[in-house]
């Protein structure tokens, strides 16, 4: 073998391994970043386990912290938080926590709490009879309390999408009764005196959540007291909701 034959065969053989070398490095490379797409995607998908983890988890905590405020219950109804039951707010921000059972003592109840952005509260009378302590939704600041888009002056429509499901429209306070013009004089009174008729309103029916019994009676009790119809007393009750009235403390 000629010396030029040996240097072109050996020339040959360097180029191969310089070839072979740079193909090893090239697939390295794609092993690495394909390592690394395989750590990033895993991380991510870490990380969306941790941020959409389901109420489930902190379900638990919330009916202790609602087991701790039942201690201040001064009804005679007395409640199991291992019974609640909780759906998530379909038209917006929080959870519904409730209590399945509607009948007590032989009169229909409604409890119900609203846990949002780690705090728990009430949307209506039987429920702020049992948690006194608990916060009223209507006393939550509107920056807090607009992201559920349900009212936080009447429980009527959350009653009826959790026990009756029927479908949850968004509230929305412009759209609502709010605006519904009253007169000065309805039924012979004044609004002023109205207010005060719905506050007598609201008073009995609070003592109705305290003695287990019926609405009816005590709604009776006050239309008597100013010589109105049920219907003119219920339609004052809604003009006291729509218009955010005084309400009487919490018994």
């Amino acid at each position: 073998m000629t010396d030029n034959h040996l240097k072109t065969t050996g020339k040959f053989f360097i180029l191969i391994l310089i070839a072979g070398f740079l193909l090893a490095c090239n697939l390295s490379s794609e092993v690495i970043q394909n390592n690394n797409s395989l750590t990033q995607s895993d991380e991510n998908a870490l990380s969306l386990s941790v941020t959409s983890a389901p109420f489930d988890l902190q379900f638990q905590d919330v009916k202790c912290q609602i087991s701790s405020e039942l201690e201040y219950n001064h009804t005679e109804i007395k409640l199991n938080p291992e019974d609640f039951k909780y759906l998530e707010n379909p038209v917006g921000e929080g959870i519904f926590i409730y209590e399945p059972e509607t009948r007590f003592f032989g009169v229909e109840r409604f409890f119900i709490w609203v846990y949002l952005n780690n705090n728990i509260y009430v949307v209506n009378g039987a429920t702020r009879g049992v948690t006194p302590n608990i916060l009223v939704a209507r006393d939550v600041p509107s920056e807090e309390w607009d992201s559920t888009n349900i009212s936080p002056y009447s429980a009527t429509d959350l009653i009826e999408y959790i026990f009756e499901g029927k479908e949850l429209i968004p509230w929305n306070e412009t759209s609502g009764p709010t605006h519904t013009p009253y007169p000065e004089i309805l039924f012979g009174y004044s609004t002023e005196e109205r207010k005060q008729i719905y506050f007598d309103l609201v008073k009995a029916e609070d003592k109705a959540n305290l003695e287990n019994k019926s609405y009816s009676f005590y709604h009776q009790e006050v239309a008597d007291t100013y010589g109105i119809t049920l219907e003119q007393l219920k339609q004052i009750g809604y003009e006291g909701l729509s218009n955010h009235w005084p309400m009487p403390p919490n018994p």
